[in-house]
Protein backbone atom coordinates (compact mmCIF):
# COMPACT_ATOMS: atom_id res chain seq x y z
CA UNK A 1 0.00 0.00 0.00
CA UNK A 2 0.98 3.87 -0.83
CA UNK A 3 0.25 6.26 2.29
CA UNK A 4 0.44 9.60 3.01
CA UNK A 5 0.03 10.75 6.37
CA UNK A 6 -0.70 14.45 7.95
CA UNK A 7 1.43 15.81 4.57
CA UNK A 8 2.06 18.99 4.30
CA UNK A 9 4.51 20.53 1.40
CA UNK A 10 6.06 24.13 0.41
CA UNK A 11 7.06 23.64 -3.47
CA UNK A 12 8.28 27.10 -4.02
CA UNK A 13 7.44 29.76 -1.62
CA UNK A 14 3.49 28.75 -1.70
CA UNK A 15 1.94 25.68 0.64
CA UNK A 16 0.21 23.66 -1.75
CA UNK A 17 -0.56 20.80 0.87
CA UNK A 18 -2.06 21.09 4.39
CA UNK A 19 -2.39 18.09 6.08
CA UNK A 20 -3.25 15.83 3.81
CA UNK A 21 -3.98 12.17 4.22
CA UNK A 22 -4.81 9.52 1.53
CA UNK A 23 -3.89 5.95 0.62
CA UNK A 24 -4.04 3.24 -2.60
CA UNK A 25 -4.19 0.08 -2.36
CA UNK A 26 -3.47 -2.84 -4.89
CA UNK A 27 -5.87 -3.11 -7.33
CA UNK A 28 -7.76 0.25 -6.90
CA UNK A 29 -8.23 3.41 -8.80
CA UNK A 30 -7.99 6.68 -6.48
CA UNK A 31 -8.76 10.13 -8.28
CA UNK A 32 -7.70 13.26 -7.05
CA UNK A 33 -10.03 16.18 -8.43
CA UNK A 34 -9.86 19.40 -7.54
CA UNK A 35 -9.87 22.61 -9.24
CA UNK A 36 -6.26 24.29 -10.69
CA UNK A 37 -4.34 25.04 -7.76
CA UNK A 38 -5.15 22.45 -5.69
CA UNK A 39 -2.54 20.61 -4.72
CA UNK A 40 -2.86 17.88 -6.96
CA UNK A 41 0.04 17.93 -8.97
CA UNK A 42 1.95 18.69 -5.55
CA UNK A 43 0.37 15.40 -3.92
CA UNK A 44 1.65 13.09 -7.09
CA UNK A 45 5.28 14.66 -6.48
CA UNK A 46 4.90 13.63 -2.72
CA UNK A 47 3.68 10.76 -3.21
CA UNK A 48 6.22 9.93 -5.86
CA UNK A 49 9.18 10.49 -3.40
CA UNK A 50 10.20 13.22 -5.94
CA UNK A 51 9.26 16.16 -3.56
CA UNK A 52 10.00 15.44 0.37
CA UNK A 53 7.01 16.67 2.78
CA UNK A 54 7.86 19.34 5.12
CA UNK A 55 6.29 17.62 7.82
CA UNK A 56 3.98 13.94 7.65
CA UNK A 57 5.33 10.67 6.20
CA UNK A 58 5.21 8.94 2.82
CA UNK A 59 5.48 4.95 2.80
CA UNK A 60 5.24 2.39 0.38
CA UNK A 61 4.47 -1.04 1.71
CA UNK A 62 5.21 0.26 5.64
CA UNK A 63 8.42 2.00 4.37
CA UNK A 64 9.25 5.31 4.23
CA UNK A 65 9.88 6.24 0.81
CA UNK A 66 13.38 7.70 1.76
CA UNK A 67 14.67 4.64 2.49
CA UNK A 68 13.89 3.13 -0.84
CA UNK A 69 17.01 3.18 -3.34
CA UNK A 70 16.29 5.20 -6.70
CA UNK A 71 15.94 2.11 -8.49
CA UNK A 72 13.89 0.12 -5.99
CA UNK A 73 11.73 2.51 -6.04
CA UNK A 74 11.25 3.09 -10.00
CA UNK A 75 10.41 -0.68 -10.10
CA UNK A 76 7.73 -0.22 -7.73
CA UNK A 77 5.76 3.12 -8.91
CA UNK A 78 5.56 4.99 -12.43
CA UNK A 79 4.83 9.02 -12.69
CA UNK A 80 3.40 10.31 -15.65
CA UNK A 81 3.45 14.25 -15.45
CA UNK A 82 1.10 16.42 -17.35
CA UNK A 83 4.42 16.93 -19.58
CA UNK A 84 7.26 15.53 -20.20
CA UNK A 85 10.19 17.48 -22.15
CA UNK A 86 12.34 15.48 -24.14
CA UNK A 87 15.00 16.65 -26.58
CA UNK A 88 16.30 13.03 -27.93
CA UNK A 89 15.19 12.31 -31.30
CA UNK A 90 13.85 9.28 -30.03
CA UNK A 91 10.88 7.38 -31.79
CA UNK A 92 7.93 6.47 -29.76
CA UNK A 93 9.02 2.70 -29.40
CA UNK A 94 12.11 3.60 -27.96
CA UNK A 95 10.44 5.93 -25.25
CA UNK A 96 8.38 3.27 -24.64
CA UNK A 97 10.71 0.97 -24.16
CA UNK A 98 12.21 3.42 -21.73
CA UNK A 99 10.02 2.14 -19.04
CA UNK A 100 11.59 -0.53 -19.04
CA UNK A 101 14.79 0.78 -18.08
CA UNK A 102 14.94 0.06 -14.10
CA UNK A 103 13.75 -4.08 -15.11
CA UNK A 104 17.03 -4.05 -17.51
CA UNK A 105 18.62 -7.63 -16.61
CA UNK A 106 15.10 -9.05 -15.18
CA UNK A 107 13.98 -9.76 -19.12
CA UNK A 108 15.83 -10.19 -22.54
CA UNK A 109 15.65 -7.23 -25.06
CA UNK A 110 13.34 -9.12 -27.76
CA UNK A 111 10.90 -9.20 -24.30
CA UNK A 112 11.22 -5.36 -23.24
CA UNK A 113 10.75 -4.43 -27.10
CA UNK A 114 7.61 -6.98 -27.26
CA UNK A 115 6.36 -5.40 -24.06
CA UNK A 116 7.14 -1.96 -25.42
CA UNK A 117 5.18 -2.53 -28.54
CA UNK A 118 2.30 -4.15 -26.30
CA UNK A 119 2.05 -1.30 -24.07
CA UNK A 120 1.96 1.57 -26.81
CA UNK A 121 -1.12 -0.50 -27.85
CA UNK A 122 -3.01 -0.44 -24.61
CA UNK A 123 -2.64 3.41 -24.34
CA UNK A 124 -4.11 3.46 -28.26
CA UNK A 125 -0.04 4.67 -29.42
CA UNK A 126 0.72 1.37 -31.81
CA UNK A 127 0.22 2.99 -34.80
CA UNK A 128 3.01 5.68 -33.40
CA UNK A 129 6.04 3.77 -32.68
CA UNK A 130 8.00 4.60 -35.75
CA UNK A 131 7.63 8.67 -35.37
CA UNK A 132 9.37 10.77 -33.94
CA UNK A 133 8.60 11.78 -30.41
CA UNK A 134 9.63 15.41 -30.94
CA UNK A 135 7.38 15.70 -33.45
CA UNK A 136 3.91 14.19 -32.25
CA UNK A 137 1.25 16.34 -30.83
CA UNK A 138 1.26 17.00 -27.08
CA UNK A 139 -1.61 14.18 -27.33
CA UNK A 140 0.08 11.75 -28.95
CA UNK A 141 3.09 12.82 -26.38
CA UNK A 142 1.03 11.40 -23.35
CA UNK A 143 -0.06 8.32 -25.57
CA UNK A 144 3.13 7.23 -25.91
CA UNK A 145 4.22 8.52 -22.49
CA UNK A 146 1.16 6.33 -21.08
CA UNK A 147 2.82 3.12 -22.20
CA UNK A 148 6.27 4.25 -20.92
CA UNK A 149 4.74 4.27 -17.35
CA UNK A 150 2.83 1.24 -18.32
CA UNK A 151 5.82 -0.77 -19.39
CA UNK A 152 7.84 0.47 -15.98
CA UNK A 153 4.79 -1.23 -13.70
CA UNK A 154 5.40 -4.11 -15.80
CA UNK A 155 1.56 -4.30 -17.25
CA UNK A 156 2.39 -7.09 -19.40
CA UNK A 157 3.51 -9.45 -17.23
CA UNK A 158 -0.01 -10.27 -16.42
CA UNK A 159 -1.12 -11.11 -12.41
CA UNK A 160 2.79 -11.79 -11.61
CA UNK A 161 3.95 -9.04 -9.01
CA UNK A 162 1.51 -6.39 -10.10
CA UNK A 163 0.02 -6.40 -6.50
CA UNK A 164 3.21 -3.91 -5.14
CA UNK A 165 3.22 -1.74 -8.21
CA UNK A 166 1.82 1.67 -8.48
CA UNK A 167 0.94 4.34 -11.36
CA UNK A 168 0.78 8.05 -10.44
CA UNK A 169 -0.63 10.27 -13.54
CA UNK A 170 -1.12 13.56 -13.46
CA UNK A 171 -4.14 14.63 -16.01
CA UNK A 172 -3.33 11.33 -18.32
CA UNK A 173 -5.11 12.17 -21.79
CA UNK A 174 -6.03 15.95 -21.09
CA UNK A 175 -4.69 16.84 -24.45
CA UNK A 176 -6.66 14.13 -26.17
CA UNK A 177 -10.14 14.23 -27.46
CA UNK A 178 -12.76 12.24 -25.21
CA UNK A 179 -12.94 9.04 -26.97
CA UNK A 180 -8.93 8.86 -27.04
CA UNK A 181 -9.01 9.75 -23.23
CA UNK A 182 -11.12 7.10 -22.50
CA UNK A 183 -9.11 4.64 -24.15
CA UNK A 184 -6.04 6.10 -21.56
CA UNK A 185 -8.19 5.74 -18.67
CA UNK A 186 -9.98 2.22 -19.58
CA UNK A 187 -5.94 0.96 -19.80
CA UNK A 188 -5.49 2.12 -16.38
CA UNK A 189 -8.24 -0.07 -15.51
CA UNK A 190 -7.09 -2.62 -17.10
CA UNK A 191 -4.32 -2.22 -14.86
CA UNK A 192 -5.77 -1.58 -11.91
CA UNK A 193 -7.54 -5.46 -12.51
CA UNK A 194 -4.54 -6.90 -12.56
CA UNK A 195 -3.84 -5.67 -9.25
CA UNK A 196 -2.00 -2.34 -9.85
CA UNK A 197 -2.84 0.43 -7.30
CA UNK A 198 -3.16 4.03 -9.78
CA UNK A 199 -3.61 7.68 -8.19
CA UNK A 200 -5.03 9.70 -10.85
CA UNK A 201 -4.91 13.46 -10.72
CA UNK A 202 -8.40 14.67 -12.90
CA UNK A 203 -10.19 17.95 -12.92
CA UNK A 204 -13.30 16.06 -14.31
CA UNK A 205 -15.96 14.99 -12.00
CA UNK A 206 -17.63 12.73 -14.44
CA UNK A 207 -14.76 10.69 -15.48
CA UNK A 208 -13.63 10.50 -11.66
CA UNK A 209 -17.39 9.16 -11.32
CA UNK A 210 -16.77 6.73 -14.58
CA UNK A 211 -12.84 5.13 -13.42
CA UNK A 212 -12.55 5.76 -9.70
CA UNK A 213 -13.06 3.40 -7.08
CA UNK A 214 -12.60 6.35 -4.65
CA UNK A 215 -12.34 10.37 -4.71
CA UNK A 216 -10.04 12.38 -2.98
CA UNK A 217 -11.03 16.05 -3.15
CA UNK A 218 -8.55 18.96 -2.61
CA UNK A 219 -9.15 22.64 -2.27
CA UNK A 220 -6.43 25.07 -1.03
CA UNK A 221 -4.21 22.19 -0.53
CA UNK A 222 -6.58 20.98 1.95
CA UNK A 223 -8.84 17.51 1.68
CA UNK A 224 -12.52 18.43 1.02
CA UNK A 225 -14.19 15.05 0.54
CA UNK A 226 -13.35 12.06 0.19
CA UNK A 227 -14.78 8.65 -1.01
CA UNK A 228 -16.51 6.71 -3.21
CA UNK A 229 -17.20 9.31 -6.30
CA UNK A 230 -20.64 9.26 -6.66
CA UNK A 231 -21.17 9.87 -3.14
CA UNK A 232 -18.79 13.09 -3.07
CA UNK A 233 -20.71 14.53 -6.35
CA UNK A 234 -23.58 13.83 -4.39
CA UNK A 235 -21.79 15.69 -1.10
CA UNK A 236 -21.18 18.64 -3.41
CA UNK A 237 -24.61 19.17 -4.96
CA UNK A 238 -25.75 21.82 -3.40
CA UNK A 239 -22.41 23.28 -2.75
CA UNK A 240 -22.08 26.66 -2.58
CA UNK A 241 -18.90 28.50 -4.80
CA UNK A 242 -15.36 26.98 -4.05
CA UNK A 243 -16.47 23.52 -2.86
CA UNK A 244 -17.23 20.38 -5.04
CA UNK A 245 -20.11 22.53 -7.20
CA UNK A 246 -17.03 24.54 -8.80
CA UNK A 247 -14.83 21.87 -9.92
CA UNK A 248 -17.34 20.96 -12.53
Amino acid sequence: MLQAWDVHAVPGNAEALQGVSMSVGPGEVVVVAGPRGAGKSTLLHVLSGSLPPRSGRVCLDCYPLATWSPRALARRRAVLPQRQELSFTFDALEVALLGRSPHLGASSPREDLEAARACLAEAGAAHLAGRVYTRLSEGERQQVQLARVLAQVCFTEGERGLAGRYLLLDEPGSRLDPARRRVALDAVRRAAARGVGAVVALRDMDLAAMYGDRAVVLAEGRVLAEGPPWAVMDRGAGARSGSLSALQ
